[in-house]
């Protein structure tokens, strides 16, 4: 049995309704989640015609966030049906945080792995390297390009609904998008969301939470709603091309972006530290718990009992201004 002091970072390859291979044991119930859900829950049904045909899948199951690279390897399953492929990495929680904040560089190593047995830390270490959290420069350039206001109205809205259509005219925008979006999401909105690349069946209450949508896909939802003849559930909407996102309360996320990557430095604390302190100082928000600085970071404890002894003593200096030598 895998105790929640035990868990570790594990790699699965999975063949949709065949089998799944691990490199370490799971418990049958992420087992079968990871089995279930490493796929999107209406990919296109064109698929097996489509060349190249791959996606990025995020879900979670219990203290665990799974990224999946989902893709047409050109396997089939036991009847000779063309079935999907997917490599996934399966990441408690406080792992996710420390190391595999960008997804899109999880994405790519799972795209580019040749094998799941080897030792997770070979790739802990390479994500420790290669990922925007690794390197300060690249990390704020990354999010400049970005446009912080954007990113952080697009995460307001995301928080705020449980349903959210991503539309994308540019692939490889759509990817830097998510990438940013998941440095900065709370870490208990991940773990109760799902997010998927590509959703045929966009009106289905079982679809993923946040689903990125082509252009081309665009439907007018008052008009399907008068197609089916019922009311289709409140979704929001994103888009990337136009820039356009209507999230409120957006304030608190643009200036944490900002905050990562200004380049002055917190006393005494280091850039990496201070992201991943204005990351819990989010979640605390959308938790409902106090956003107590000085109760997240020791040292901004300390600094700030060191600031209110100093603030005592100049009050108690201001009033002997009589020993003055004037």
């Amino acid at each position: 049995m895998v105790t929640k002091t035990s868990l570790q970072i594990t790699f699965a390859h999975v063949r949709f309704q065949e089998e799944i291979t691990t490199s370490l044991p799971l418990e049958n119930e992420v087992k079968n989640k990871v089995a279930f859900s490493s796929f999107p829950s209406y990919p296109s049904s064109n698929w097996p015609f489509l060349r190249g045909y791959e996606g990025l899948k995020i879900f979670s199951s219990g203290e665990r966030i799974c990224v999946s690279y989902f893709f047409n390897g050109g396997e089939k399953d036991r009847f000779g049906r063309p079935i999907l492929s997917a490599r996934v990495m399966i990441i408690p929680r406080d792992e996710f945080d420390r190391c595999c904040r960008d997804v899109i560089a999880v994405m790519n190593l799972l795209k580019n792995l040749e094998t799941i047995n080897a030792a997770s830390s070979l790739y802990v270490s390479f994500l420790e390297r290669s990922a925007l959290t690794s390197n300060f420069e690249a990390f704020s350039n990354f999010l400049q390009n970005q446009e912080p206001k954007f990113i952080a109205k697009s995460l307001s809205l995301m928080i705020a609904n449980k349903r959210v259509n991503i539309f994308y005219e540019n692939i490889k925008d759509a990817y830097s998008w998510i990438r940013a979006i998941y440095l900065f999401m709370p870490i208990d909105v991940i773990t109760k969301t799902s997010f998927v690349t590509d959703c045929e069946r966009l009106n289905q209450v079982d679809r993923e939470n946040y689903v990125m949508v082509p252009r081309e896909r665009r439907v007018d939802s008052h008009l399907l709603a008068k197609i089916l003849k019922r009311k289709l559930a409140r979704v929001a909407n994103i888009n990337l091309e136009k820039r356009s996102a209507r999230g409120k309360s957006y304030e608190l996320i643009e200036h944490v972006i900002l905050e990562t990557i200004n380049d002055e430095m917190w006393y005494g604390i280091e850039w990496y530290e201070r992201y991943r302190i204005l990351l819990e100082l989010l979640n605390k928000v959308v938790t409902g718990e106090r956003p107590s600085m000085t109760q997240i970071s020791e040292k901004i404890r300390h600094m700030s009992k060191t600031i209110e002894k100093t603030k005592f003593l100049e009050g108690l200096a201001m009033k002997k201004k009589r020993w003055s030598l004037r």
